[in-house]
């Protein structure tokens, strides 16, 4: 089993906003690439004294039957794929949440 509770389902749009805090102001953006299924949530903060610092995550975007084929690969079955923890809502029925429930296949000897 494996999951992630604020995984979306699609990558999410490019975005860019700007707020004050106590400490500076802070530029949140959103990066995602298509091309190469990342997104990066980049968070700048500008000190009052000018000085920048730059916070930036990066994840790899899966799909279920890319997750389904990388698995298999490894001699594992996907069987279950989840809304967060919630058994009745398979993964795609919520906006964020992606669980995983994979065995080993038995003829394979590997259980």
């Amino acid at each position: 089993m494996f999951g992630i509770n604020d995984w979306p389902f699609y990558l999410p749009e490019p975005r860019r906003d700007w707020c004050e805090t106590t400490n500076g102001i802070e530029l949140v953006e959103v990066l995602p690439d298509r091309a190469a299924m990342l997104c990066t949530n980049r968070v700048t903060l500008v000190r009052p004294n000018g000085q920048r610092e730059q916070h930036d995550l990066t994840r790899r975007h899966y799909y279920l039957p890319e997750l389904r084929h990388l698995l298999a690969g490894a001699g594992l079955t996907i069987h279950g794929a989840f809304h967060r923890l919630v058994g009745e809502r398979p993964y795609g029925d919520g906006i964020h949440g992606l669980f995983i429930f994979a065995r080993r296949d038995a003829e394979k000897g590997t259980q």
